[in-house]
């Protein structure tokens, strides 16, 4: 019987034992515990954000930079079919606008439709009218007809972080070429870059 009872005095001490160890967390360990991890989320949070800002800010950058050197070439190739004599620039306000023709018969884009009589083309470029930042493009059989063609837009788009076309300039040197300038934006304040360069027409 004294054998027993010590036994279970044993198991006793053992259950005492196990009941100190399975006790949980005090408030304050589970306040700090609260407070560490919320500041290891912040600090995740906050990388994160600034992570995303700078990607989304390159991103503009290689939009901006892309879409600037594509219209540059767009219009350089466009001004280097054109028939030299028939160039003509003019500005309303702060509207500017590009006439001339390519050769009739020629396929040259937008000029796309046999049997290709659509070779007088228009570029027109506004900085803060009703269509801003845009390069506008028509093409019709005749210069003196491209004001009723409807204008499409080529480039530049004022919503959001899309780019824009801040500038657009083209003049005659003396030897007969011509400066062609483009300026290109991302968004309304993102960064900018010119392209520009020297364009000889056809003739």
């Amino acid at each position: 019987m004294l054998r027993l009872f010590i036994n279970k005095n044993d198991d006793c001490k053992n259950m005492n034992m196990n009941m100190k160890y399975l006790q949980g967390f005090t408030l304050i360990e589970m306040m700090v515990s609260i407070v560490v991890a919320s500041l290891l989320s912040i600090a995740v949070i906050n990388t994160y954000t600034s992570q995303s800002s700078m990607f989304t800010i390159q991103s503009q950058r290689t939009r901006m930079a892309n879409d600037g050197r594509d219209t540059y070439e767009v219009l350089s190739r466009l001004l280097r079919q054109a028939e030299s004599s028939s160039i003509a620039t003019s500005t309303a306000g702060t509207t500017l606008t590009i006439d001339f023709t390519i050769p009739t018969g020629y396929r040259v884009w937008p000029n796309t439709t046999a049997p290709y009589a659509d070779n007088a083309i228009r570029l027109q470029w506004d900085s803060t009218g009703s269509n801003p930042s845009e390069i506008r493009i028509a093409n019709g059989t005749t210069i003196a007809g491209l004001g009723s063609d409807p204008l499409n837009t080529l480039v530049g788009n004022t919503t959001g972080s899309n780019t824009q076309i801040t500038n657009l300039a083209l003049s005659q040197n003396v030897s007969g070429d011509y400066a062609l300038t483009i300026t290109a934006r991302a968004g309304n304040n993102g960064p900018s870059a010119s392209f520009q360069g020297m364009v000889m027409p056809r003739n």
